[in-house]
């Protein structure tokens, strides 16, 4: 009884809400990214309901590319986009080095998800495949803020993923 009692203590603390998955996520919206004639990727933003609360969470967002993409520039146009939101640079910084060593070169078809708990906690997924994440509610929010923000270089692409349209998804 007691190797039992230990071994479900065992499965419960490994549960953690920053290591466990969300059990069903239900798309939101969905929306293509696109430079000039090149489709880049597909961004679907999902939730536990189906629906978008500002900062409300659980959210996942999962970035399925249409191209190869080095890491340097995946981390480098992250960097970008947190500067036009007017992420402080000591935040910057710091978050660009810990993604370095998590994120890896993407291939075409790779998928890339954050998923963040009811917490804030985060933890990326690269093709299914959990990766880690970066403690700091504040980085789950302004990772998430590149395309939910209102002030996000494609309020387009942000429209079409909170708006939940059954043509997005």
């Amino acid at each position: 009884m007691k190797y039992i009692l230990l071994c479900i203590a065992m499965l419960l603390s490994a549960a953690t809400p920053a290591t466990a998955s969300q059990q069903s996520w239900i798309p939101v919206g969905s929306s293509d990214m696109r430079w000039a004639f090149f489709k880049l990727y597909n961004v679907t933003l999902l939730t536990d309901d189906g629906q978008y609360e500002s900062d409300q969470f659980p959210q996942a967002l999962e970035i399925v590319y249409h191209r190869d993409i080095d890491k340097e520039d995946l981390i480098r146009a992250t960097g970008d986009q947190w500067q036009k939101l007017g992420v402080p640079e000591q935040k910057i910084g710091p978050w660009l080095s810990r993604l370095e060593g998590l994120w890896p070169d993407i291939r075409q078809q790779d998928t890339l998800r954050i998923e963040v708990d009811a917490q804030g906690n985060n933890r990326f997924l690269h093709n299914g495949q959990p990766i880690g994440g970066i403690e700091d509610r504040e980085f789950s929010i302004s990772f998430l803020s590149i395309w939910l923000s209102p002030q996000t270089s494609r309020p387009d692409i942000r429209n079409k993923l909170i708006g939940g349209n059954a043509e997005n998804v």
